[in-house]
Parts: C-alpha cells; structure tokens; sequence
C-alpha cells in the first residue's frame, strides 16, 4: 500500500501534510505566506516592519508603530533688581556682588515643559537631562539661543538633572516644572558681569532622551 502513496499536489505556498495540504507559514508568525504576500509583508521576516510587533498582530505591518517623544516649553525669569543694581555698584569699584547675600536670588528662573507622545504607539519610560546654560550674548528668542547653541557658541553649563516617567501612551503625556535660582555662591564671575550688564543668556534645555522608539 506504501509503495502506491502518492503526495498530493498542493498549490504554491501549500505544504502536504498526511495527504492534506497546509498553508505554510514559513517565520513562524501565525499569518501563511499566501496571506503575508496578499498584506505585502516579508514571508521570510515575523515582523516585517521591525516595530514592537510581529506581522500577525500589527494593524500596519509595513509602517513601523513608535512612540514619539514631542515638548513645548515656557520659560519665566524674575529679577531682584534691587539686588542686581547693588551687585553692580560693586563693580565700579571692582567687587561685582559687593554687599549683596550670596545665598539670595539674583534672577529666578522657572520652565514648565509640557511632553506629549504624538506617535501611534506608547514608551514603557521616558527620560532626559534637564540642563540650564548660559550664554555670555543676548538673544531675541529661544529658538535663536538654541540655533547658536547647535552651532557650537560658547555656553557654561549651571545645573543638570536627570528625570524619568513611566508609561506615556500614544495621545498622552506629562508636565515637569523646573526652577533655578542664580545667586552669587552659584554663579561664575565673568557670568555675573554679563548679567548685570544684561549681555547674556540663560536657558533651560533638553538632552540625552531615551524611550522605546522604532522610526
């Protein structure tokens, strides 16, 4: 009887199996190949577009599903100008800051950044450096202090400060406020000169973030 068995034949992308044909499934994803073809997905690749899923559970198999990590910021700055127009005396007579508490804030600073994932996916965290420099020139706006910035201008680096979030779903997101104070213990000689002759520029950035992302 063996020797009389004869494979059936099965059509393109079918296998025999016990004299039955089965689609073939060739990387194992749960979707056969005739199917994979018909989506144009890679039969040969279980998730073609490389994203967080494979082809049989992905609603767009061939655009990569990712998180995308957007800001806006406000910034606010209040000066002590009672304060500044002291420190400056004193640099009549070559002791900028002469008189003035160290520990009392020349200029306070605060930025609210407001983060939002405008991708069509979620990241299990997100996080970034919060860092404040300043730039020893004046600046019309923000957007040109960063353009110089990303040009290499001279900048000092006050203060960093690591943050992290947790899930941020597709739609969502999350505020983080930060403030700073600028006094004489925390500020540099030739930074204090600038300021109190209002040539300089002090901004709140943000760098180094990481998240789940797949574009």
């Amino acid at each position: 009887m063996d020797s009389q068995y004869q494979p059936k034949a099965c059509p393109t992308d079918y296998d025999c199996m016990g004299n039955s044909c089965k689609a073939r499934d060739s990387d194992s994803d749960g979707l056969p190949d005739y199917l994979e073809k018909q989506r144009g997905t890679d039969p040969l690749n279980p998730n073609t577009d490389g994203d967080r899923y494979n082809d049989a559970q992905d609603p767009q198999p061939t655009i990569k599903n990712s998180a995308k990590i957007n800001y806006t910021v406000k910034a606010e700055q209040q000066a002590n100008t009672a304060l500044l127009l002291t420190a400056a005396a004193g640099c009549l007579i070559g002791a900028c800051g002469a008189g003035v508490d160290p520990n009392v804030a020349l200029q306070k600073y605060v930025w609210t950044f407001q983060f939002t994932n405008t991708g069509d996916d979620y990241t299990q965290s997100y996080s970034a450096d919060f860092i404040i420099y300043n730039l020893p020139q004046k600046f019309n706006n923000r957007a040109e202090c960063l353009a110089a910035i990303a040009a290499g201008a001279e900048k000092t680096e006050l203060y960093r400060e690591r943050f992290t979030s947790g899930t941020i779903t597709a739609g969502s997101g999350f505020s983080k406020q930060f403030s700073y104070d600028l006094t004489l213990f925390n500020i540099p000689q030739k930074i204090l000169k600038n300021l109190l002759n209002q040539g300089d520029s002090t901004i709140g950035v943000i760098e180094n973030e990481q998240y789940e992302k797949y574009a």
